[in-house]
């Protein structure tokens, strides 16, 4: 049976101590391998007006930590269209993971999410 760790895991504590935590936390559940963390609802975590430096370090340790074969961003639509609407979601979505390459993008953009909920 596969868990959906929704919203990055909903980290409560943004402060240094609180990353240093959920980071550990997080680790700890990659070592289960029926789970998937789904990046979205980033304006309930950071504000509604969140930009990509403030929430790169947390989305980018997300993946780090479960792989890019784990990791899976989401809209969380229509709520998002308050903030920032879908077109600059993904456009800052996409500034995240600038540097991955095409497969690795493939793979978060719409690949894990396609096996997550259309398994075989």
């Amino acid at each position: 049976m596969g868990f959906t760790i929704a919203l990055l895991g909903w980290p409560l504590d943004l402060s240094k101590t609180g990353f240093d935590r959920w980071k550990r936390d997080l680790a700890q559940l990659a070592g289960c391998d029926n789970i998937c963390v789904d990046i979205s609802a980033l304006a309930c975590i950071f504000g509604v007006r969140w930009s990509v430096s403030e929430a790169a370090p947390w989305v980018l340790t997300a993946i780090d930590s479960v792989g890019v074969s784990r990791g899976m961003f989401g809209s969380h639509m229509p709520v998002a269209k308050l903030s920032t609407g879908f077109a600059d979601l993904y456009d800052r979505y996409a500034q995240l993971v600038a540097g991955f390459s095409t497969n690795e993008t493939d793979e978060i953009f719409f690949g894990v999410a396609d096996r997550w909920f259309n398994p075989t």
